[in-house]
């Protein structure tokens, strides 16, 4: 489920338009078939029940589907550059290592942290976390006062939060990131 959580929040919180095959947000497979449209049976049918059996995969989809919608930045129509967007301003995009340093993207560190500058995004600064590995990391966290408003770790309820309900992190603190989840915090104005 975390795993599934952890898809379905990088597909969201992706540049472009995503791509969900119907039944991806009840946990609906075809086991490992590409080509479902020639079968004419249960792997090509919809089994409705899943829906209520994986609520909680359905909800947090939703979740990161309005999460989505209310930041501007993922329906920009160009690429981030890594520099600044205005003369004299913060780079547009910034990729980091758990330890808060510039990733120097090593196949040894798979744990990758990345920076969203306010100024791309309404004043709404974001950082992404993403940690594949099957230990837990600690990430080093950019200056700015951080609300954690998607985490994959997080049962029903807690996965997504609004900002208002979103828990808080002082700027500067280390944060802890459950193996094979990913989380994305925002820092206001």
């Amino acid at each position: 489920l975390r795993m599934q959580k952890s898809y379905l929040a990088t597909l969201f919180t992706s540049l472009g338009v995503p791509m969900l095959l119907g039944g991806d947000e009840f946990g609906r497979t075809q086991r490992g078939n590409n080509n479902a449209y020639c079968q004419d049976n249960e792997i090509s049918w919809f089994d409705w029940a899943l829906l209520e059996t994986n609520r909680e995969l359905f909800d947090f989809c939703k979740g990161v589907i309005a999460f989505r919608k209310e930041n501007a930045v993922f329906a920009r129509d160009t690429y981030f550059t890594g520099t600044p967007s205005k003369k004299g301003g913060e780079s547009d995009l910034l990729w980091f290592d758990a330890k808060g340093a510039p990733q120097t993207w090593t196949p040894e560190d798979l744990s990758l942290g990345c920076y969203v500058n306010g100024s791309e995004n309404g004043g709404v600064a974001m950082y992404a976390i993403f940690n594949p590995s099957m230990t837990t990391a600690q990430f080093k966290l950019p200056a700015q006062p951080w609300r954690v408003r998607i985490d994959t770790a997080q049962g029903a309820g807690q996965d997504v939060v609004d900002a208002e309900r979103a828990p808080r992190v002082q700027a500067g603190n280390t944060l802890v990131v459950r193996p094979k989840s990913m989380m994305v915090l925002t820092s206001h104005r």
